[in-house]
């Protein structure tokens, strides 16, 4: 053919193939796509759609900001953005993750090699077609800290649609400046910021949106089989926002309306709060789809509730939102945080009967210390537990004012410069160390007998249980011992299933007694029904009376209040036969009874032959204790020696060391209980701390010996526990003394 200089059939395809593909991978569209016509080159959109790329862009963007593009979608970065070059990219991608509603547009990454991001993005999609209008998009994030990663559910924004292009913005980055933490200490061993920071962002079709006066929730049709189900969500949000901030919470810091999601791929997960990136402030709220129904009602009340009030406690945190979202960050105030939201719970519920699912499934965490966690599922456990906790101390001061205290405390734990701790929050919230500690004390021991009064909560099991009659036959004595954290517990029990021939007179002796307290319940029935029979202590071991049956549980609870909460304390009981020996810790129910009179008792070890106890009594029953002498039971080395008033409290308490001198605290008491004089010896000579009391408790005088010598500061106590002297550099030629005030 003859050259014309005019295209040829084929030359024109191909062109216009070449200018469709050219603006095809400028502009990003998508096969099939509706949009407005831009020229009549679009219909090959119809012939071509295989070779139709997904666009990316990359770019180096500093301090004067500049713009990344990827086809028809571009993030806009303002001057100030960064303070230094950054790496950016965007990519396209034909899937979205899990989440109801279908993309209206493609799904785009957006990667930032940089944690620090000052400034919003603005993001705008070209290739909308219809009116002007408010489209919902989807914002995951994502954020890498070298080899860790830490990533967020989607959360919903609105963009808007204007002449066909819709945009929305990406928050700045919150930095560590952001937060409210002036705690030193604790900022020193903060993460640091991501190294990269990616986002992936998507339109959204299929969504409903409504607003409250606090809230905008998003919700897929499918929900709507009730009609009154989306409000019905916003006013449950609603509520638990007025108890809140009628219990003097505020939300100061959280940009509202707040956004609430209806969405599916939570898995089993009823709901979740979102912190992202850009702070606090953008918090979010996500719940089940498979929740809003009208058969859910009050665990959708419950959980919007709970969630809601994580929303809360995270504006009362010290830490900013990527010191709490960093992979390896401390679980602090978890547990107090999992704690109050379940309490919370049967506060918007307004049921005073309601039990929690997840305080049922862990409620036998109350043998592990609250600060002994070691990640956050442990931390979570012991919070849904500590639930129960927080409800006994609430009903203890008769309203709802110690939670607000409790994270009133947290705040302030940013100010200083000691470590973040939950229970120190809880401590300071009550107001007292002895208080809490008692409070601890007394919820623990109701709760392992199931006495608690609150008839849904189930019995815990036992930290160990033993029968009277097994495989070996007949047992009458045994021994339990564990290390138990502060603010833990252990239960033992023994059941009585069967009976010896005069088999029924029992006692419950402590062999460990650091920080440790001790309560006996006796339980008659299927299913048990436990009575309290008393405590047991050092040197007072309690006696009891039990039939074919029956069972007997000990509680042993550590109420430790020194921080930081973690040092374990020794506890063990014996249980045995009234005619095993009773007063001394640590002889077996195997030692010999090699003498036994009307008053008196004499145990030796069962196969080396030495003396082990001697027990002298006040009557010939052997209810009124006298004096007991103890001994090291594998040596027969001295160990202590113990003595009784007639009424049966303790006189004195001597600890001796292996050539029988006095070795530790020597202790004397009044005859109604209350300490008198205790003397540190050390292998006998007074060394160490010397403390005098008043009959009513109070201190009346309290010093240091070194050698029998007075040495260092000693106080003189008026009854009401009133220093009226002080002398310091006792020991020294010249003390000085002074009368304080």
């Amino acid at each position: 053919m003859a050259a014309t200089g005019l295209p040829t059939p084929c030359s024109r395809f191909a062109t216009l193939l070449c200018r469709f593909l050219i603006q095809a991978l400028c502009l990003g569209f998508a096969p099939f796509l509706s949009v407005a016509p831009a020229s009549a080159d679009d219909d090959l959109l119809l012939f071509v759609p295989a070779l139709i790329g997904l666009p990316s862009g990359n770019a180096a963007i500093g301090a004067g900001g500049g713009t990344l593009r990827a086809g028809a979608t571009s993030v806009t970065v303002a001057a100030g953005t960064f303070d230094a070059t950054v790496q950016m990219t965007l990519d396209t991608r034909r899937t979205a993750p899990a989440f109801l509603g279908q993309p209206s547009s493609r799904v785009y990454d957006l990667g930032i090699e940089s944690g620090r991001m000052d400034k919003e993005l603005a993001v705008a999609l070209s290739g909308f077609g219809g009116p002007d209008r408010d489209v919902a998009v989807a914002v995951a994030e994502q954020a890498d800290y070298d080899t860790d990663r830490v990533t967020a559910r989607p959360a919903m924004v609105t963009g808007q649609v204007r002449s066909g292009i819709l945009r929305f913005t990406i928050p700045a980055t919150e930095t560590q400046t952001a937060s409210n933490a002036q705690n030193p200490t604790r900022a020193a061993a903060a993460p640091d910021t991501p190294t990269r920071t990616g986002f992936t962002f998507w339109a959204v079709t299929g969504f409903n949106a409504m607003e409250s006066t606090h809230f905008r929730l998003y919700y897929p049709a499918s929900i709507q089989a009730d009609a009154d189900m989306a409000q019905i969500i916003l006013n449950d949000a609603e509520d638990a926002y007025t108890r809140l901030h009628d219990m003097g919470f505020l939300t100061t810091g959280l940009s509202l309306p707040m956004s609430i999601t209806v969405e599916a791929g939570l898995g089993t997960r009823d709901g979740e709060a979102g912190i992202p990136l850009s702070g606090k402030a953008g918090q979010y709220l996500n719940l089940n789809v498979n929740l809003c129904a009208p058969t859910h009602a009050d665990k959708l009340r419950a959980t919007i509730g709970h969630e809601f009030f994580h929303i809360v406690q995270n504006l009362y945190d010290p830490r900013s939102a990527l010191r709490i979202r960093h992979p390896r960050a401390h679980p602090y105030f978890l547990w107090i945080s999992e704690a109050s939201s379940v309490w919370f719970e049967s506060v918007v519920l307004e049921s005073s009967t309601y039990v929690a699912d997840v305080f049922v499934s862990n409620i036998d965490s109350y043998r592990q210390g609250p600060e002994t966690y070691v990640d956050h599922a442990e931390a979570q456990s012991i919070g849904y537990l500590a639930s129960g906790f927080l409800r006994y101390l609430t009903d203890a001061r008769g309203s709802n004012t110690l939670v607000y205290d409790i994270w009133k405390e947290v705040r302030d734990e940013g100010r200083g410069t000691s470590d973040y701790s939950d229970l120190t929050a809880v401590i300071r919230a009550v107001g007292s160390a002895v208080t809490t500690g008692a409070q601890w004390t007394d919820f623990v021991q109701r709760l392992l007998s199931k006495t608690s009064g609150h008839g849904g909560w189930p019995e815990p099991s036992s930290t160990a249980s033993r029968y009277s009659y097994g495989s070996q036959g007949f047992v009458t004595a045994w021994d339990f011992a564990a290390g138990l954290a502060p603010f833990s517990a252990a239960k033992w029990k023994v059941g009585f299933n069967k009976i010896n021939a005069g088999d029924t007179d029992y006692f419950a002796r402590v062999d460990s007694s650091d920080a440790v307290e001790y309560a006996v319940f006796k339980g008659t029935g299927k299913p048990p029904s436990y009575a309290r029979l008393g405590t047991v202590s050092p040197g007072a071991p309690l006696n009891f009376t039990v039939a074919e049956g029956d069972s007997v549980i000990v509680t042993a609870s550590n109420s430790d209040t020194t921080p930081p909460y973690k040092t374990p304390s020794n506890a063990a009981v014996h249980i045995g036969l009234k005619d095993t020996c009773r007063y001394c810790p640590g002889i077996p129910a195997t030692a010999t009874l090699s003498m036994a009179t009307a008053r008196e008792r004499l145990w030796r070890h069962e196969t080396k032959g030495h003396q082990v106890a001697y027990e002298i009594y006040g009557d010939d029953a052997r209810t009124v204790i006298i004096q007991a002498e103890c001994y090291e039971y594998e040596t027969g080395h001295c160990s202590s020696q113990s003595s009784w008033y007639e009424n049966g409290k303790r006189e004195w308490e001597r600890p001796y060391d292996s050539d029988c001198s006095l070795n530790g605290v020597l202790k004397h008491y009044y005859d109604t209980g209350v300490p008198d004089e205790f003397k540190t010896y050390a292998h006998g000579y007074q060394t160490g701390a010397y403390t005098k009391y008043y009959e009513n408790g109070n201190y009346q005088i309290t010093g240091y010996k070194d050698n029998g010598a007075y040495v260092g500061t000693w106080t003189w106590y008026d009854e009401n526990g009133t220093p009226i002297q002080v002398c310091t550099d006792m020991g020294t030629s010249n003390p000085n003394c002074y009368t304080p005030g």
